[in-house]
């Protein structure tokens, strides 16, 4: 088996409000991708099987601040 997995990302927020409350958001987005690749014992000879996975996620988070 061999296999490779690429990962990056980054997150974006920011505040916005007066003394005592704020609000605030952020988003954080990540983009993934593996490789696979292998030789498995088989009938007739070893075969290989070759994969690739990949994909974006976002996820939003939010939060009312308050400072008492």
């Amino acid at each position: 088996m061999d296999a490779t997995r690429w990962y990056g990302g980054g997150l974006v927020g920011a505040a916005v409000g007066l003394t005592p409350l704020m609000v605030a958001v952020e988003l954080d987005v990540a983009y993934q991708s593996t490789t696979a690749s292998g030789r498995f014992p088989g009938p007739g000879g070893p075969g290989r099987r070759d994969g690739t996975l990949s994909g974006v996620t976002l996820a939003p988070a939010g939060a009312i601040i308050g400072k008492f």
